[in-house]
């Protein structure tokens, strides 16, 4: 802020202590004249909060300061309940605020039918800053949050998965754990397959994927038996079981996956670089991908393939 600035907002701000600290101080008579003085020294305090703020100001010229400095400030709380406490510290507090304050005292002392309109519209202009002010601070720290987790690699080598005499899914981890603690936990473990007895899965496989996958299944006669999406840029085979342990409702929504009953044998994830251009789905493809073809070998043989 402009050194110059905070100048005059010392001076204006002394004038007006001076001015309505005489109000307070003088002699006067009449029915309001309690009220008078209260609004006197309410707004001699106003002018006292103003040459602090402007002597503030001026001795961080060089920081930045408003909404922008708010933020700054914002970003080195560690909670909610530092930025309550931040927006309500009356030495935090704006010019604007101050003399709303000293406003509003006088309209409720004077029973003014403004005051109540005044109140609320107050209250809602300031809930509304407060609301954008946590609203911020969530979003900077998941942000912080997410470039601290690790990356999820894209670069992956063909992997085996044994299975005896069980159902099995090949779906997107996170139709089965969508909008829980648990995905929020583990969604980058699915990403690498790095899953764990810990987090329920004995048995299972999940990956990353790039935007270009083969989703088609045939059977060994290479009659089409099923398919899987994905909307998280994720896939795996996991037991049914013990998906449905991690979440029961999911029962209801096994149409979002291809469920394979009663298999024995090996699911295999094979992963294949393609290099540009190149065909997919009849389409041609001007960009790099690693696409991932399924294949199960056992009791009911099954493979991705591409409809050309």
């Amino acid at each position: 802020m402009n050194k110059a600035f905070c100048y005059f907002g010392m001076v204006a701000g002394s004038i007006v202590f001076a001015c309505a600290f005489v109000m307070f101080v003088l002699p006067t008579t009449g029915d309001d004249v309690m009220k008078m003085k209260v609004i006197s020294a309410a707004v001699a305090l106003g002018g006292l909060f103003s040459v602090y703020r402007a002597w503030y100001h001026y001795r961080h010229a060089d920081e930045p300061m408003g909404w922008k400095g708010s933020l700054l400030l914002i970003q080195q709380m560690k909670n909610r309940g530092e930025v309550v406490c931040y927006f309500f510290n009356p030495m935090q507090m704006r010019f604007r605020t101050a003399w709303e304050l000293v406003i509003l005292v006088a309209l409720i002392l004077f029973e003014s039918k403004f005051a109540i309109v005044f109140a609320l519209l107050m209250v809602g202009i300031k809930g509304f800053l407060l609301f954008n002010e946590l609203r911020y601070w969530k979003a900077y720290h998941k942000l912080k949050e997410l470039e601290s987790t690790p990356e999820i690699s894209y670069d992956h080598e063909d992997t085996v998965m044994e299975v005896r005499g069980q159902d099995i899914i090949i779906v997107d981890p996170c139709y089965f754990c969508a909008d829980t603690d648990f995905w929020e936990q583990h969604w980058q473990h699915f990403g690498n397959n790095e899953l764990t007895e810990e987090m329920g899965f004995g048995n299972a496989l999940s990956f990353s994927i790039s935007d270009y996958q083969v989703t088609d299944i045939v059977d060994s006669k290479g009659d089409l038996i099923g398919s899987w999406c994905s909307d998280s840029n994720m896939v795996g085979c996991f037991l049914l079981d013990e998906v449905l342990r991690i979440n029961p409702d999911f029962a209801k929504e096994l149409e979002c996956g291809m469920v394979i009953r009663n298999f024995s044998g090996q699911v295999r994830f094979h992963f294949e670089q393609k290099t540009s251009p190149w065909t997919f789905y009849g389409e041609e493809v001007e960009e790099d991908a690693v696409v991932l073809y399924i294949e199960g070998v056992g009791n009911i043989s099954f493979r991705s393939l591409e409809q050309l």
